[in-house]
């Protein structure tokens, strides 16, 4: 991954693939020479404890379980190779305290498996969409039946045209971010890498009212000409990955690329489907700056119907409102 110096993995008491989540961060960590740092969050113990006739001060119960949890997180660390790695165990609610560790280490890349959403219509947690939310470094959820070295990664690009000049910079940056990220992946797993843009501008979406008084040919021609566009704007995001030192990597891996005229939420998911990726990476395209503005709702809609492991960015200046 670009520029990653530390590394948090989030190794959950309860998840009976923890083994398997420390080891493939370790390895990611080692090979970028980057620290790590495993983490866990305890739940805030009852306070009717203190209430027990003979029952140890409430500080030294709290004391011992996080001692015992540091513990157990040392023997995950050794038994995963990674056992240099730094351990930190804190209590309180689990997504709040996981950013503040984020926030206050200087983490790069939080790392964790997706937790169980048991009763809903979704592949990722609450408390996975929090962590998406206001997390401010990249997220990766790990998927514990798709193996944590992707084999076909597909990543999602915003290659419009049609906006004001600071989104149109604000989605170039994050773009290439996201395509940097996916390429150094899939050059160190020998992965597919598939980009897909959908598109579905106002003016398409009106357009049998707009020129209800042409021809359907004409009204044919005119949205095929918008598909030019579009396509136009894939391979512009291309050359400027190449112009910003990815030409090798572009080079090498050489990503298959999907222009697709329909509604983001819909075709997203349904191609991660029909490619059957192990990973999909996109931005959450969060408002920088506006506190309670997070995630936007087409990120959100796609991540709900994703079956694969997803890692997510945030665009640059992003501001989590969660104080370390």
């Amino acid at each position: 991954m670009n520029e990653v110096h530390r590394v948090l993995c989030v190794a959950r008491q309860a998840d009976a693939q923890a083994a398997t989540l420390v080891q493939h961060a370790g390895t990611l960590a080692g090979a970028h020479q980057a620290e790590l740092t495993l983490l866990d969050v305890l739940p805030e113990l009852d306070p009717d404890l203190r209430l027990i006739p003979h029952a140890q001060p409430f500080s030294k119960l709290n004391e011992r379980r996080q001692r015992l949890r540091k513990e157990e997180l040392a023997a995950l660390a050794q038994a995963a190779g990674a056992g240099k790695a730094k351990l930190a165990v804190r209590e309180g609610i689990f997504f709040i305290e996981v950013i503040r560790e984020v926030v206050g280490g200087g983490h790069d890349l939080l790392i964790t498996n997706a937790g169980n959403a048991v009763g809903l219509q979704r592949f990722f947690s609450n408390e996975d969409l929090r962590l998406l939310r206001k997390c401010p470094c990249p997220v990766w959820l790990l998927r514990p039946e798709r193996p944590p070295q992707p084999r076909r990664i597909l990543v999602a690009v915003d290659c419009g045209q049609e906006y004001d000049d600071e989104r149109l910079e604000t989605n170039r940056r994050l773009n290439r971010r996201l395509l940097a990220h996916a390429l150094e992946l899939a050059t160190a797993n020998h992965a597919e890498v598939h980009l897909v843009h959908a598109w579905r501008t106002l003016t398409e979406s009106y357009v049998h009212t707009l020129l209800s008084d042409v021809s359907r040919e004409e009204r044919e021609e005119f949205v095929e000409e918008l598909q030019h566009l579009h396509e136009e704007g894939m391979r512009a995001l291309l050359s400027d990955a190449a112009g910003a030192g990815l030409e090798e990597a572009l080079a090498f891996t050489s990503p298959a690329t999907h222009v697709i005229k329909g509604d983001p939420r819909e075709v997203v998911p349904a191609l991660a489907r029909d490619l059957d990726v192990d990973l999909t990476v996109m931005g959450t395209m969060a408002r920088t700056g506006i506190a309670g503005f997070f995630m936007g709702n087409t990120a959100e809609a796609i991540i709900d119907q994703l079956h694969c492991s997803l890692l997510a960015l945030k665009p640059e200046g992003y501001v989590t409102p969660i104080d370390a």
